[in-house]
């Protein structure tokens, strides 16, 4: 048999297999009981927006329709069919803004075809919460295309290999049917713990998907944990029609004080909280919005039970042990499955926590099975140790101690027993060990409102010992419209004590002193924060800018000093990578000072200033430096001149020797012209390109190209700064290549050098910049080197931020740090860098474009 007819029947039997495996599968598929897609209306789902690149993009998802109604519900079926129901009338909706619109499933789905053929994805998609991601998702797609009758390209999406997304950096593709189980299992189960968040989904609902869960995937790694929690809802589901005769015979507001607790205790199974941030965990107060039981219209159990305070401390240590699920859910990551539902027990743990601001022991990602004895040890023996006491004097000792529920203490010292309180107070304050707990009993003496509360505030003004705290209080005494608060604010900020890091990442108590100066909106503040406007951080200066933007008709005073500041901040280029959002209509991405500071002059005084924040980078130049050129003018001041001048031109008749040999295909002469005009040469090189045709001899077309690319492409301008610093690698490498065309992998060569460098050496952080404007002067690159405070000591992290822009759009970005080494080419980062700097490149020689790179060591001590 010959060679070529193995491998056509190696072939055929592989799509053999391939095609049985689709078949198995879908006919696996089908006695799960899902509902058939045939009927389903796919919808594009718009739900407000994303920044990226300075961009302002929308969020757009895809599901199947079942209701929609605008501003009042919305109903949906997500593609791996889920249901999904959202009250559109409620003003916290998180579908509040949502837009719905019909599209046509088939040149969708050969789209998203398309997507993975060329791995690479075309739809902006969430973080969080997405359990049917890659080959599950993929799956169901497919199962679709096969309902709706669009069976070959149901089984072309089945075999395609999914695309990698951030967490799942492989590509994977469907190979067994027990794998698919596995998937399928996974997702199911992770949706129906996600679910007992939703109070839209009730709990038969919830109990009767978990009876078909443990039919259908046996084998699942989840199968036990489902079992269990059948159980407990069968139970509960058995239980509540009792629950309901007995209030229905004697409503809740005729029930005794502690029948009152009892039945808020059993409510604590419909308990819904959230979580704000992770890793963390979940908050069950959520539900309230965490605003105090006046201010909430329908109470939940949890803030019902805190509210009615020590009294019910014994009756919830008893359900410490209490399995019982609510329906919140806590996390550690929500991409990926870390979820588990809270149970009373949980949820009694908390409101203990808030009415005794005690923890009795760990809970959430951080609590043990073994933790549960010692928690409720604890929490019995701090009961009997308060009932030995009373009330009074347990909340004046914790008060006067000042650890950590003393702001708790206080707070229902004040409400209780307020003619103990004041003193109480006074001597927490000035036991206070540490900046939280002496800030924590301030924000308590303020919201008290005591007689007395303003001149305790008065009072702990002279306490310098925590400058956080001091602000605090002076915050407290702005929001009572003391005189006294602005002039300590000005004293705090020219303190020098306030102005030294007091963490690893360089942050100074005068950063949150620049803040609440800022808020005040006083000229006399903003004057004070100009009298240390050189020690600004960038992250300061930005602040300060974002700041004005957001001013709306500033008195005449404020004014002039704002818009005086934001001329003085367009002489200040440096950049602040890693960081992206948006403040009203302006969205930004890696801004530079002077380009938020140029977005602030013209949004607030429009008429006097004109500066396109978004502009490629050579034209936001010109815009800065008119601006800065105009003010020194009034000042009899020389202009600064332009950071990258115009190429000399031609001599006159060199542009007609350069045609007649490109004409005559003399590309000996022509490219001798070149190598000794260099640059000079590029417009009219970029002339004759755009004028060649059909007769133009290919190896004209060919010459006059590749030297186009190469002279646009090269490094006409190279900056190196500040000068007093020095880095052997980046010397060697401008060297080398000043004037010769760029390409990715010197770039990359260059990167790694440098970053091999730094590790022996005191430079701690290098950025690069590389502009190419869409006027075809070659490329400007500016390199910045920053040295270590402590040369002797190298640093141990790494942050890093590398991006490309290409025509004002982000086609890469990315932004970290830790630990990890990220100076090898082979390594994700890079290579996905190397990739946009050569479509960067390869643009068209009049397309702008900008690349980014930035790594800066930082020293950072996990170990206190």
């Amino acid at each position: 048999m010959r060679f070529a007819e193995v491998i056509f029947l190696l072939f055929i039997s592989t799509q053999i297999v391939v095609a049985n495996l689709y078949d198995q599968c879908r006919a696996w598929y089908l006695t799960l009981g899902k509902p058939s897609a045939k009927d389903l209306q796919l919808i594009e789902v718009h739900n407000g927006y994303y920044t990226i690149g300075g961009e302002k993009k929308p969020y757009i998802t895809h599901s199947y329709l079942v209701k929609y109604e605008a501003g009042k519900e919305f109903k949906f079926i997500t593609l791996d069919l889920a249901k999904k129901h959202f009250d559109l009338s409620l003003k916290d909706s998180y579908m509040g803004n949502v837009k719905v619109k019909n599209i046509s499933f088939k040149p969708w789905a050969e789209t998203f075809l398309q997507a993975l053929k060329a791995q690479k994805e075309t739809r902006m998609l969430g973080w969080g919460a997405q359990p049917a991601a890659g080959t599950v998702e993929q799956f169901y797609i497919s199962m679709a295309c096969h309902d709706k009758g669009h069976i070959e390209l149901a089984r072309k999406i089945f075999q395609a290999k999914a695309i990698p997304t951030f967490h799942h950096r492989e590509t994977t593709r469907i190979t067994d049917l027990t794998e698919l189980q596995k998937e399928l299992a996974h997702t199911t189960f992770w949706r129906i713990i996600l679910d007992f968040n939703d109070t839209s989904h009730t709990r038969r609902e919830l109990h009767d998907r978990l009876v078909v869960f443990i039919k259908h995937y046996p084998q699942s790694e989840h199968f036990a944990r489902a079992k269990k929690l059948e159980v407990k809802l069968r139970k509960m589901l058995a239980g509540e029609k009792t629950h309901q005769q007995l209030r229905e015979k004697t409503p809740f507001s005729n029930l005794t004080e502690t029948e009152k607790i009892k039945d808020l205790i059993y409510q604590l199974r419909d308990q819904n909280g959230a979580q704000m941030g992770q890793p963390g965990w979940c908050d069950i107060f959520a539900q309230d919005g965490f605003k105090p039981i006046e201010q909430v219209k329908n109470p939940s159990p949890a803030l019902q039970l805190l509210n009615i305070g020590y009294e019910v401390v014994p009756f919830l240590i008893k359900v410490l042990d209490d399995d019982t699920p609510t329906r919140s859910v806590g996390y550690h990551r929500d991409f990926y499955f870390s979820h588990s539902i809270l149970t009373i027990g949980d949820a009694a743990n908390q409101i203990l926590t808030r009415i005794t601001g005690e923890r009795f022991g760990p809970t959430g990602i951080w609590s043990k099975p073994e933790d549960l004895e010692k928690t409720i040890l604890n929490a019995t023996v701090w009961w009997e140790n308060y009932q030995k006491k009373g009330e009074r004097k347990h909340l004046i000792d914790l008060v006067c101690a000042a650890g950590p529920s003393a702001d708790t203490c206080l707070t229902r010292l004040f409400k209780k027993y307020p003619e103990d309180a004041p003193t109480a107070a006074r001597a927490g304050l000035k036991a206070a060990k540490d900046d939280w707990v002496f800030s924590s009993l301030i924000r308590s003496i303020l919201v008290s409102e005591h007689p007395e509360s303003l001149k305790i505030l008065t009072e702990a003004l002279a306490d310098l010992r925590f400058p956080g705290g001091h602000l605090t209080v002076i915050s407290a005494l702005h929001h009572r419209k003391s005189p006294l608060a602005l002039p300590a604010a000005i004293e705090a900020w020219n303190n020098p004590e306030n102005w030294k890091s007091a963490d690893d990442f360089g942050g100074s108590p005068a950063d949150d002193i620049l803040m609440f100066l800022l808020g005040t909106n006083s000229p006399t503040a903003f004057k004070t924060i100009l009298t240390k406007i050189n020690r600004l951080s960038i992250d300061r200066k930005i602040e300060i800018a974002q700041h004005v933007y957001g001013l709306n008709n500033p008195g005449d005073e404020y004014s002039a000093i704002a818009q005086q500041t934001m001329v003085t901040f367009l002489e200040d280029t440096r950049q602040r990578t890693g960081m992206s959002g948006s403040i009203g209509d302006l969205n930004y991405t890696d801004p530079r000072v002077c380009d938020m500071a140029g977005a602030a002059l013209a949004k607030v005084w429009p008429k006097h200033y004109d500066y396109d924040h978004q502009a490629e980078w050579t034209k936001r130049e010109a815009m800065r430096l008119k601006i800065i050129n105009e003010t020194r003018k009034t000042k009899n001041l020389k202009p600064l001149p332009a950071p990258l001048p115009k190429p000399a031109s031609l001599p006159p008749g060199v542009d007609a020797e350069l045609r007649d040999a490109l004409d005559d295909v003399q590309l000996v002469a022509f490219r001798k012209l070149i190598q000794k005009h260099g640059i000079s040469a590029l417009d009219e090189l970029l002339e004759y390109q755009e004028s060649m045709d059909e007769d133009t001899s290919p190896l004209t077309r060919l010459a006059v190209n590749s030297n186009a690319r190469n002279l646009v492409n090269s490094l006409a301008f190279i900056q190196v700064a500040p000068k007093k610093y020095r880095n052997p690698a980046v010397t060697k490498w401008v060297k080398a290549h000043q004037g010769t065309s760029l390409s990715a992998d010197t770039l990359i060569q260059l990167i790694t050098a440098c970053n091999q460098e730094m590790k022996n050496s005191s430079t701690r952080g290098i950025t690069l910049s590389i502009h190419r404007s869409s006027e075809a002067r070659g490329l400007h690159m500016l390199i910045s080197l920053s040295q270590s405070e402590t040369p002797k000591q190298k640093a141990d992290q790494w942050n890093f931020s590398l991006s490309t822009q290409l025509q004002g759009k982000n086609i890469y970005s990315i932004s970290g740090g830790g630990s990890e080494n990220h100076d090898d080419p082979k390594d994700d980062t890079l290579k996905d860098f190397h990739k946009s700097v050569e479509q960067a490149l390869h643009s068209e020689a009049r397309d702008h474009f900008e690349i980014h790179y930035q790594i800066h060591g930082i020293r950072h001590d996990d170990e206190p």
